[in-house]
């Protein structure tokens, strides 16, 4: 059996990485080849946002000290986490999907593979309204300045994300059936 591709989303905040990606995993839930990760953030759940699994800084510390997650950063004061358990998940032929910090695309590229980058983003315009739109954000201007290159070398697909989410949704969506390797 062919191992699963790694699917690492990408892209600056108020591009819509989350709601595409709650969208394709609405569309994907009758197939039993895509798993989405559920990441372990440092943070309290909003419902608005992605859903994750609220963990206190040291039991953070204490599941990264123990190698339980196969991909960790650090952004904006918060830590996040794909747990280790999504390793099993690509070895028996699943495709993971992932939203990662732009910052650990190298990494993961050079250890996961196959590993598929998808960049969702948006013009600075349309990042700014989606931010400022939302209660939450108390950093605007350091997510609308931050700017991450990928590393020279790395094949990234990029999806523009300016039309209503349904289109952007069916989009991501193609780009994973057409990108998946097994």
């Amino acid at each position: 059996m062919a191992r699963g591709t790694f699917f690492l989303i990408v892209g600056p905040s108020g591009a819509g990485k989350d709601s595409l990606i709650r969208g394709a995993e609405a569309a994907l839930s009758s197939s039993k080849k895509y798993v989405f990760a559920e990441r372990a953030i440092t943070r309290t759940v909003d419902p608005d946002r992605e859903s994750h699994e609220p963990v206190t800084a040291a039991e953070f510390a204490k599941r990264q000290k123990a190698k339980a997650f196969m991909l960790t950063w650090r952004v904006y004061d918060t830590d996040y986490g794909i747990p280790a358990s999504y390793e099993d998940d690509l070895k028996v032929g699943r495709h993971v999907v992932a939203n990662v910090s732009r910052g650990i695309v190298g990494g993961a590229v050079a250890h996961f593979r196959p590993a598929c980058v998808i960049q969702i983003t948006a013009p600075p315009p349309v990042l700014e309204y989606r931010l400022k739109s939302r209660d939450d954000i108390k950093n605007l201007a350091e997510r609308l300045e931050r700017t991450v290159m990928l590393p020279d070398g790395i094949s990234v697909n990029h999806l523009l994300n300016t039309k209503d989410l349904e289109t952007g949704v069916g989009r991501l969506v193609g780009m994973l059936k057409s990108l998946a390797k097994a």
